[in-house]
């Protein structure tokens, strides 16, 4: 099975995805080859980066328990012998917010590699600005 060549445009899109990601890009290179105010660009876009994963986890947890809370409401309805019907629309809903919970865990999953690689970017940030005497608030974020 030959593969067929990507079209130029496409290269050309994921080239400009990769050089946009300022993260990746401050991890591949020695914090050193920034200037302060470069450095301190990448920190808010790394404060950015941990609200919008805080907020994510959140909202997976949110979904998380819901259909916890879905799977027991679904169960008591069938030992209890609600009507068929309501055991149907408690199955379905709870089909929904299983979904939904899968969904947000791949969705997080192929946005960030995890907590710890993002609180790393974090502490590297924060001593190369130590370093050059620049005073930070520690808990801003």
């Amino acid at each position: 099975m030959k593969r067929t060549p990507d079209s130029i445009e496409q290269c050309l899109n994921q080239l400009e995805t990769v050089g946009n990601d300022e993260l990746m890009l401050f991890m591949d290179l020695d914090p050193t080859y920034y200037t302060i105010r470069h450095l301190l660009e990448v920190r808010e876009t790394w404060v950015e980066q941990v609200h919008l994963f805080q907020r994510s986890n959140s909202v997976k947890n949110l979904l998380g328990f819901s259909t916890g809370a879905w799977i027991l409401i679904s169960s008591l309805c069938y030992y209890m012998s609600i009507e068929s019907y309501v055991f149907v629309i408690c199955l379905f809903v709870t089909a929904i917010f299983s979904f939904l919970f899968c969904f947000s865990v791949f969705a997080i999953r192929s946005k960030f590699k995890s907590q710890s690689h993002l609180d790393n970017i974090g502490r590297l940030i924060n001593m190369e600005l130590e370093k050059r005497g620049v005073k930070i608030p520690h808990y801003d974020y």
